[in-house]
């Protein structure tokens, strides 16, 4: 039942009014604020919706979220305080870019040392090729081979 509520929910959040932008209704005094709130809109996540932010979600939660950050906005609290806020009730899943952290520092070590990896076996192919050269094929085999063409084109 659980399995098929979540997927109701994001069906509806992908799905749901599809080509509309959740409206902006809110009414703020100065264009610093418009400003501000479009910033978080567009940067956090849905906390229901797969992979959406506030902006683009009709989500009964991003609607509440966004009235919540027009109050806050309004109530003139930092980006700091607000952010803290969000963390808080949500967790980091709630930011498209996670702070770096104890918590999130695998997140974003892992793939540097996967490529760090990578490289250096990139580079000991490479070097490894670049030892092979013409004095590593002895001298009977270099003679075998010659006798194998020598055959194939007498055929």
């Amino acid at each position: 039942m659980r399995l098929l509520l979540t997927c109701l929910a994001t069906f509806l959040c992908m799905y749901g009014n599809v080509g509309l932008a959740a409206e902006d209704s809110h009414l703020f005094t100065e264009s610093e604020q418009r400003e501000r709130f479009q910033y978080f809109i567009k940067n956090l996540r849905c906390p229901m919706c797969d992979n959406q932010n506030l902006e683009g979600s009709n989500s009964a939660i991003s609607t509440d979220l966004r009235d919540e950050l027009a109050r806050m906005i309004n109530d003139g609290q930092t980006d700091q305080q607000i952010n803290e806020f969000m963390r808080t009730r949500y967790g980091n899943f709630i930011f498209y870019n996670p702070p770096l952290d104890r918590k999130t520092l695998w997140l974003w070590g892992v793939p540097l040392l996967l490529g760090a990896i990578a490289l250096l076996v990139v580079l000991r192919l490479v070097r490894s090729k670049s030892h092979l050269t013409e004095t590593s094929v002895s001298a009977a085999d270099r003679a075998r081979a010659q006798r194998l063409l020598d055959q194939q084109e007498a055929e």
